[in-house]
């Protein structure tokens, strides 16, 4: 059967991406009280979630698909373009650091539905030798049902190294 990924809250994510569409990454998070750890695979339509419960890889099927953060059209490009006061705070931890606010709006394609006329901080951290984007803050409530200090962390790194997605066996 198909696996639904919109109703677990995700606590920490760690992952491979491929462009345009394929990606590979681990993720703990809960449904309800339940505390689960699993994997997603994604190949372009097609993509795969380990079934925490049965051990088994399972076809998946959501709105909210996790290749779109790196879609330029949805994703990193149409967020920092999406920034508003957008303010160079300076150098910190060897990065440039930028402070600005987001409209809730512009993470639906990779949350989900978000609060209507809602925006959160954002800080960005910017490696000032290749000018890529290493690190984004997000600062506020997304969806109903979260904290209002709830904090998201989202860091890229290993920039344009070789490695390859496959299917699950």
């Amino acid at each position: 059967g198909a696996t639904s990924f919109a109703s677990i809250m995700l606590e920490e994510v760690e992952g491979n991406v491929v462009n345009p569409d394929m990606l590979e990454m681990t993720f703990e998070g809960t449904i309800g009280n339940f505390v689960v750890a699993t994997e997603l695979i994604a190949l372009g339509q097609v993509s795969y979630l380990l079934n925490p419960l049965t051990g088994m890889w399972e076809e998946f099927s959501a709105e909210v698909n996790p290749v779109k953060f790196f879609n330029p059209q949805y994703g990193i490009d149409a967020i920092m373009s999406s920034i508003t006061d957008p303010t160079l705070v300076g150098m910190e931890s060897g990065s440039y650091l930028i402070n600005g606010d987001l409209s809730s709006q512009a993470l639906t394609y990779i949350v989900g539905p978000t609060l209507k006329d809602a925006s959160v901080s954002v800080e960005l951290r910017i490696d000032p030798k290749n000018m890529y984007l290493t690190q984004v803050l997000l600062k506020g409530r997304l969806t109903e049902g979260e904290v209002a200090e709830i904090e998201r962390v989202i860091a890229l790194s290993q920039f344009n190294q070789p490695f390859s997605i496959r299917a699950p066996k």
